[in-house]
C-alpha cells in the first residue's frame, strides 16, 4: 500500500504545485532571489546547513533534468502534429496529471504519442486536446499492464486498429479489450491479433460487426472454427460469404424468401443478415433441407456456419456477452495494479513526474543557478 499512499499524496501536490510555486513568482528572477535567500540561510548554520544545501541543490537539478527529458518529448509531439505553443503546454499539463499513478511517466507518454500524433490527428479531425490524449494513453496503459506491450508499440497498434476501422478517440477502449479479449481467447500475443485484425478488416468491411462481436463469433462457435489467428480468419470467410453472396447464395435466400437488402437497396448489415437467415433456417422441415442452404450461402465453411445460423443475433449476442463478462482491459489492469510488484513499480514514475511538474515551472530560473 506504500506505492498507492506515494501516488495519492503525489496527486495532492501536483494539484498544488502551481499554487506555491508561484510564491516564487515561477519566474528566473522569482527561483533565483528564493534560492540566495536559502543559500544566505544554509551560511549562517555552517556545514550542516551546506548539507541541507546540497541536497535541495540536488533535488531542484534532478526536476531540472526530468523536465528537460519532457520539454525535449513534447518538442517532438508538437513537430509531428503541427501544435501551436497554446496547445503543446495544455497536452504537457494533461500528461502530467494523467501519468500520476500509473506506471508510464509523462515523458514516456509524450514519447508514445509522437511517433503517431499526425495520423491520430487525422483520426480525430482536430489538433490533439486533452480529452484525446486520455482515451488513447489510457487504453494503451491498460494494454501494457495487462499484456506487458510496450507503452510505444501499444499506442501505435490502437491507433492504427482506430484508423483501419474507421473510429474515434473515445473507441480507444474498446480496441484495448478486444485485443486483450482476443489475445485471452485465442491464445496469441497482442501484436499477432492486432495484426489479424487488421488483415481480417477488408473481407468484414461494411459488416457492421465490431472487434468484440466478431470475437463473439469464435465463442460461439467454438472449436469448429478453429485457435489462434487462423479462427479470426474463418470468421471473416464467413461473415464476407453475407456481404458479397455468391449467385448460388443469392439464388438460395430468395428461393426461402430472404432478401439482404433494404427498401432503399442498401445492405442490413450482417448480424441482421444471420438472424433473418436464421428465422428462415429454423423454420425449414427437414435436416437435409437446412443443409442445402448452408452449403449454397456458405460452400465448404457450411459445417463451421451451422451454429451461428442456427443460434441467430441472440446467440451472436450471448457469446458476445460471455466474452465481455471477462471483464474490460481496464478493470483488469486496476485488478493487477493491487499486486505488490505493480505498486511498487509506480514508486519511481511517480517520484519521476513529481520532479518534472515541478521543473517544468522552475526550469528557466534554474538554468541560472545550478
Amino acid at each position: 500500500m506504500l506505492a498507492l499512499k506515494a501516488r495519492d499524496e503525489a496527486s495532492a501536490m501536483l494539484a498544488t504545485v502551481d499554487g506555491l510555486l508561484s510564491k516564487v513568482s515561477g519566474t528566473a528572477g522569482g527561483v533565483t532571489a528564493a534560492m540566495d535567500g536559502v543559500g544566505s540561510a544554509m551560511r549562517t548554520v555552517g556545514v550542516i546547513g551546506l548539507g541541507v544545501f546540497t541536497a535541495i541543490a540536488g533535488f531542484f537539478a534532478m526536476a531540472e533534468k526530468a523536465a528537460a527529458a519532457f520539454q525535449s518529448a513534447l518538442t517532438n509531439v508538437q513537430n509531428t502534429a503541427n501544435l501551436t505553443d497554446a496547445q503543446t503546454k495544455a497536452l504537457g499539463k494533461t500528461l502530467t496529471v494523467l501519468a500520476i499513478g500509473t506506471t508510464s511517466s509523462a515523458v514516456d507518454m509524450a514519447n508514445a504519442l509522437a511517433p503517431i500524433a499526425g495520423e491520430f490527428q487525422l483520426i480525430t479531425g482536430h489538433a490533439i486536446n486533452a480529452a484525446d490524449a486520455t482515451s488513447l494513453l489510457t487504453a494503451a496503459q491498460n494494454l501494457y499492464v495487462d499484456k506487458s506491450v510496450d507503452l510505444t508499440a501499444g499506442t501505435k497498434e490502437i491507433v492504427d486498429l482506430l484508423r483501419t476501422y474507421k473510429l474515434g478517440a473515445a473507441d480507444a477502449a474498446a480496441v484495448t479489450d478486444a485485443l486483450v479479449q482476443g489475445s485471452d481467447l485465442l491464445g496469441i500475443g497482442v501484436e499477432t491479433v492486432a495484426g489479424s485484425f487488421t488483415k481480417l478488416q477488408p473481407k468484414i468491411a461494411g459488416s457492421g460487426l465490431s472487434m468484440q462481436q466478431l470475437l463473439g463469433v469464435v465463442v460461439e462457435m467454438g472449436p469448429a472454427v478453429g485457435t489462434g489467428s487462423r479462427a479470426l480468419m474463418q470468421v471473416g470467410t464467413l461473415i464476407h460469404a453475407l456481404i458479397v453472396p455468391s449467385k448460388a447464395a443469392a439464388t438460395a435466400l430468395t428461393d426461402i424468401g430472404v432478401s439482404l437488402y433494404d427498401s432503399q437497396g442498401n445492405y442490413i448489415g450482417a448480424e441482421a443478415a444471420i438472424q433473418k437467415i436464421s428465422v428462415a433456417y429454423n423454420a425449414l422441415g427437414t435436416e437435409a433441407q437446412k443443409a442445402a442452404l448452408l452449403q449454397s450461402v456458405f460452400g465448404a465453411q457450411a459445417g463451421v456456419a451451422a451454429t451461428l445460423i442456427a443460434g441467430g443475433s441472440a446467440g451472436l449476442a450471448k457469446a458476445t456477452a460471455e466474452l465481455a463478462a471477462n471483464g474490460t482491459a481496464a478493470q483488469k489492469a486496476a485488478l493487477k495494479m493491487m499486486d505488490a510488484n505493480e505498486q511498487m513499480a509506480l514508486l519511481p514514475k511517480t517520484m519521476e513526474d513529481v520532479s518534472t511538474a515541478i521543473g517544468m515551472v522552475l526550469l528557466p530560473g534554474l538554468n541560472r543557478i545550478l
